[in-house]
């Protein structure tokens, strides 16, 4: 799989979440970050842990994730500012929080 790009390795639930997590790493304003949360959600993208189908992930898991975000050789180290565990690790939680904020600020259901 080395040969993949990173969005063909990845499903597309968890590609809308890491872009989440991408927004949050870049600072984006709140507006931004709604924008790209309203359009994954009217394509029943996940961008929640409960989405993902992991409401109740440990910050113990989170970490692990982080870690392997930041192997080396992964692309993370493409960014063009200081990169850490932590600073993944909290990219993730944020983009959760972000995610569940925008849910309730909008009134957002999923359509059946």
């Amino acid at each position: 799989m080395h040969g993949l790009m990173h969005g063909e390795k990845v499903a597309p639930h968890a590609v809308a979440f890491g872009i989440v997590c991408q927004l949050i790493l870049d600072n984006a304003p709140t507006e931004e970050l709604d924008r790209y949360i309203a359009l994954m959600l009217s394509v029943d993208l996940s961008v929640t842990f409960a989405q993902l189908g992991i409401p109740n992930v440990t910050d113990d898991e989170l970490r692990a994730v982080a870690k392997r975000a930041c192997a080396p050789g992964e692309t993370i180290w493409s960014l063009e500012r200081l990169i850490s565990e932590e600073i993944v690790f909290d990219a993730i939680k944020g983009a959760n929080t972000a995610s569940l904020d925008y849910i309730k600020r909008s009134g957002w259901k999923k359509q059946s």
